[in-house]
């Protein structure tokens, strides 16, 4: 088997479903070795029973021995680590910033972005082993704009977008480039209940009002993107993000969920 990622070694969190699951399917299709990361332990290991070149590990990645467990777990299962797809996130309880809990607020910052920093940190000396080290990081495209009923959310990912760029611009000189991938809407597991049908009349107006190609973004279309990013192809891109949201920032428009 030959492809793009032949014998690399990369770790994706949030991949039992959705966009993390769509990376991980594609990362393997194109030659690498992958440790898939969720909490839904269940989930993963019927997702991946078949899946000899992945291996799963449950944990939250949010606890205080996540970064050292996994740190550990990729040089045990795969000796290494040469791409880090930091996709696991939670959009928070969808409230106006007025309502939003104390509560909500620290899990969302906890899961979004502190976790990414300190898996991240934590996988640097393995990631600048072989100068050719790639951070991926989950965005959004609330890393530009707000949205009504995700103000913490939109926080979050704001805060995603520099710290891509602080990975960018403190650890090249290591071999190791920070991008972004940031979805716009894209049909998961998750987002499935929150979004009108495509095929309802509600749902084809939603859709025609964000995003200029008419349609929902899917897994394999982050998974792309994220491919892009981990390939050679790449290797003089950093400090970016690739919006992949069928001209839904283009077009500069944003409908409250």
């Amino acid at each position: 088997m030959s492809g793009v990622l032949q014998g690399r070694l990369a770790m994706v969190t949030g991949a039992a479903d959705g966009i993390g699951r769509g990376i991980v399917e594609l990362f393997v299709e194109e030659g690498a070795r992958v440790v898939a990361v969720d909490i839904q332990e269940a989930l993963m290991s019927e997702v991946y029973a078949d899946a000899p070149a992945v291996s799963t590990i449950a944990l939250d990645v949010t606890d205080a021995d996540a970064p050292r467990r996994l740190r550990a777990f990729a040089e045990e299962k795969l000796g290494g680590l040469d791409i880090l797809v930091n996709n696991a996130g939670i959009g928070g309880d969808f409230k106006h910033i007025t309502e939003t809990s104390d509560e909500n607020y620290r899990r969302v910052m906890a899961v979004n972005v502190e976790a990414p920093f300190r898996i991240t940190r934590a996988m640097i000396p393995l990631l600048a082993k072989n100068k050719r080290g790639r951070i991926i990081t989950t965005g959004s495209t609330c890393s530009h704009f707000a949205m009504t009923g995700l103000g913490v959310y939109t926080m979050s990912k704001h805060a995603v977008l520099g710290m891509m760029k602080a990975f960018a611009f403190e650890l090249g000189h290591l071999g190791i480039t920070s991008n972004n991938i940031e979805p716009g809407n894209t049909l998961t597991g998750i987002t499935r209940p929150i979004f009108p049908a495509a095929e309802s009349n509600a749902g084809r107006d939603y859709i025609a009002k964000t995003a200029v190609l008419g349609r929902y973004g899917l897994p394999e279309d982050l998974a792309g993107a994220a491919l892009y990013l981990a390939s050679d192809r790449a290797s003089f891109v950093t400090g970016r993000s690739i919006a992949v949201d069928g001209g839904m920032t283009c077009a500069l428009y944003a409908t409250p969920l």
